[in-house]
């Protein structure tokens, strides 16, 4: 009962409060465009997120945050329509990814265990079951993931300190592991050294993922080829800090630069197309942005620091 009382209220604020773009602008050049709309908000206004993490679901057309031990729930139009977390049940999530049948799959920790879980729930947060990571090799240790992404009937688990991943099944075992450092021949020495800096797949199976240190994005094909481009520099193109990546069902990779406050868009080549965000106090500017999420319908989730919350774009790349 507490539930559905919760959705109407949400439900009836987001009625009441129609969401106006503030200052939409576009950005456009030669190789595509992206619209500033609005910010991720709800009945108070802007939501005020540093650096979290993003999930689109094109089945209903929501989108969900994961943020501070909870997820946050937004309609298509970018306004909060409800909340769930604080369950021992669920534990703490650090990411979410959206099933066929609508309900979801948590990652995540529970205290006073280094690794986490998956968790299935409703669409709404019912707790239904937990399930452990399990069939890892012992060689890697505790392998602690932070990011999940599903595409299709993969689903994609990835620690970004140890830089490895995995290809695991809804119950949680492993089916495919996947050392990362060791396809870009970082020793085992060296490997501390280094670090993700964001993680992404794409609807074949490709694994798209950035090395900071190395100025690189990376793409591992189905077939184990290894793909690489990047180089540092101010100039379009360049990369200051590379920072998460996202590909789009188009094939266009988008690669967030904290340094340079922009996400910068690729072809499926690694050819430059054009960049957006820029560092600027004005509406659709960005603050140190961290990682870009694509939806279905062409829309870009950008989070960034200083608590300026998530920037939605509309994009085109021609």
């Amino acid at each position: 009962m507490g539930i559905l009382v919760k959705a109407i209220r949400y439900s009836l604020l987001a009625s009441l409060l129609l969401q106006v773009a503030p200052g939409a602008s576009s950005l456009a050049a030669a190789g595509g465009s992206a619209q500033y709309l609005y910010n991720l908000s709800n009945f108070t206004g802007v939501i005020p997120y540093t650096w979290v993490r993003v999930v689109s679901d094109p089945i209903r057309n929501e989108v969900y945050v994961c943020s501070g031990g909870s997820v946050y729930v937004f309609n298509a139009t970018g306004m909060e329509i409800y909340s769930f977390g604080d369950d021992e049940r669920i534990g703490y999530p650090y990411d979410v990814a959206a099933l066929e049948n609508g309900d979801l799959l948590l990652l995540s920790y529970f205290q006073g265990d280094p690794v986490p879980a998956l968790v299935r729930c409703d669409y709404r947060g019912e707790y239904q079951e937990r399930r452990a990571l399990t069939g890892f090799p012992e060689s890697w240790g505790a392998f602690r993931p932070t990011r999940m992404v599903l595409r299709g009937e993969k689903l994609y688990v990835a620690d970004f300190s140890t830089m490895k991943a995995a290809v695991i099944d809804r119950g949680g075992s492993l089916r495919e592991p996947i050392d990362l450092a060791k396809d870009i021949k970082i020793t085992e020495r060296k490997a501390a050294d280094f670090s993700l800096g964001g993680f992404d797949a794409d609807d074949q199976g490709n694994l798209y993922f950035t090395v900071a240190t190395q100025f690189k994005v990376y793409r591992l094909s189905t077939d184990r080829t290894l793909e690489s481009f990047g180089a540092p520099g101010s100039t379009p193109g360049k990369f200051g800090i590379v920072a998460g990546v996202a590909a789009d069902r188009s094939g266009t990779i988008y690669v967030a630069d904290t340094l340079k406050c922009v996400v910068m868009a690729f072809d499926q080549e690694f050819s430059f197309l054009y960049e957006f965000g820029y560092r600027t106090p004005k509406p659709g500017g960005l603050v140190a942005p961290k990682d870009p999420t694509v939806s279905a319908d062409g829309m870009v989730y950008v989070t960034q620091q200083g608590e300026r919350g998530v920037n939605v774009y509309r994009v085109s790349s021609n």
